[in-house]
């Protein structure tokens, strides 16, 4: 079936993180332009496997979930063999799940800045470490880690995760040039504040601070981070890579 867009007719799809938040609306953004997808989440839930089902039947794709622990180094090894069954070809991987940790520097956990490292940046390394051989096989695949405005920026209490996401930016462009002879291209989108269940976990005042400084005054719609996912994945971008996209409005 030829979708309303194509923009993503028959690529084949990874995308963690895909529950909840940026990773759901993506998986959506993904399908209705003819993705097929692996939505990978960290624990089964019945409610998002009857949504999976749904939006597969409406786009005419297939959607299968997936289920790991990012931190499990063999867990994840297993699921990229389980997936390699399944599809000889991976186009796109989508590294997008995630963890936040907000503490001042006297009050910062070492044991948490580790989990964090891991579950923000090293689990994001090894994923990509672990697709692109699929992709350098066939010569083509694309990368899109999702990192966020206070990598660059950084925050006032969110130093663990503002460097986090420092170093998830820093791999992007050193895998652009490294995995570039192979036809793989690999960017970034870094979100500002977006409508999520984390916004949730932001005190009032942090809130209005941040708006203030936000030329467009509001929050960003998960599907509007989703879209330029979608364009990064997509050929509509063949001549973009090692970029870090600011999707921020305007921060």
């Amino acid at each position: 079936m030829q979708h309303k867009y194509g923009i993503l007719q028959n690529k084949n799809a990874i995308i963690t993180g895909a529950a909840s938040g940026i990773g759901y609306a993506t998986v959506k953004v993904f399908a209705e332009n003819g993705a097929n997808i692996w939505a990978c989440a960290r624990t089964q839930n019945d409610e998002f496997e009857i949504y999976l089902t749904q939006l597969a039947e409406e786009n005419h794709v297939w959607i299968r979930p997936v289920y790991f622990e990012l931190t499990d180094n063999e867990q994840m090894k297993k699921t990229i063999l389980k997936i390699k069954k399944e599809e000889d070809k991976i186009d796109i991987l989508i590294n997008n799940a995630g963890m936040a940790y907000d503490a001042l520097l006297p009050m910062i956990s070492m044991e948490k800045s580790y989990e964090l490292f891991n579950v923000n940046f090293f689990a994001q390394l090894q994923f990509a470490q672990l697709v692109s051989r699929q992709m350098v096989r066939k010569k083509q695949g694309c990368i899109v880690n999702i990192s966020s405005y206070l990598g660059f920026d950084g925050n006032r209490g969110q130093t663990i995760y503002s460097a986090s996401k420092g170093a998830v930016n820093a791999m992007t462009k050193s895998l652009a040039k490294e995995l570039a002879d192979y036809g793989i291209r690999v960017n970034a989108v870094a979100p500002g504040v977006v409508d999520t269940k984390l916004i949730r976990t932001m005190s009032e005042s942090d809130y209005i601070k941040i708006m203030e400084r936000c030329p467009l005054h509001r929050s960003a719609q998960p599907r509007e981070i989703a879209n330029m996912v979608m364009v990064l994945a997509s050929d509509l971008s063949s001549y973009v890579t090692g970029e870090v996209i600011r999707v921020d409005g305007g921060i």
